[in-house]
C-alpha cells in the first residue's frame, strides 16, 4: 500500500473509466469512456485511504479485464497511477505481482463510493458473490 500511496503522491484529481485494463500493457482497453471524475486531493486520499489490501489472500490474477478503471492524474492531467477493479473485491496495477485482493471492509467501502457515482456493476458483482458464500 506504501507503494501506491507514494505512486499517487502528486494526484490531485480520480478518473473512473467503463473499461478494462489490456493484461499486456496495462493500460484502459477504451480509455475514452470517462464514468466520471473527481477534482482534489481529498478525493484522492479518500479513495487511498479505503483501500486495504488482505496480503494474505493476494497473489492470484484472474483472467478477466475488469471493470471498472480507476486513474489517478496529477495537475497536468497526466496519469500517475491506473488500477483495475476485479470483481467487487481485487485490483489490479502493473507494479504488483498478482492481483491485490481487498479486505471484506475495504472492497464494500469501494464499491460504495463507486455505486455512489452511479457505477453499481462492482457492487452487484460483490454482493452477488457474498449471497453465493464466495
Amino acid at each position: 500500500m506504501a507503494r501506491l500511496s507514494a505512486a499517487a503522491a502528486t494526484a490531485t484529481r480520480v478518473r473512473v473509466l467503463a473499461s478494462g485494463l489490456s493484461p499486456a500493457s496495462g493500460l484502459p482497453t477504451d480509455p475514452g469512456a470517462v464514468l466520471f471524475r473527481r477534482d482534489g486531493v481529498a478525493h484522492v486520499t479518500a479513495v487511498l485511504d479505503a483501500i486495504d489490501i488482505d496480503d494474505a489472500r493476494s497473489g492470484d490474477h484472474c483472467l478477466c479485464t475488469g471493470y471498472p478503471v480507476v486513474q489517478f492524474l496529477d495537475g497536468n492531467g497526466q496519469t500517475v497511477v491506473t488500477l483495475g477493479c476485479h470483481h467487487g473485491r481485487a485490483l489490479r496495477w502493473q507494479a504488483w505481482q498478482g492481483d491485490a485482493t481487498l479486505t471484506e471492509r475495504s472492497a464494500g467501502e469501494l464499491c460504495e463510493w463507486f455505486a455512489g457515482h452511479g457505477c453499481r456493476e462492482p457492487k452487484d458483482e460483490l454482493e452477488e458473490s457474498r449471497r453465493q458464500g464466495r
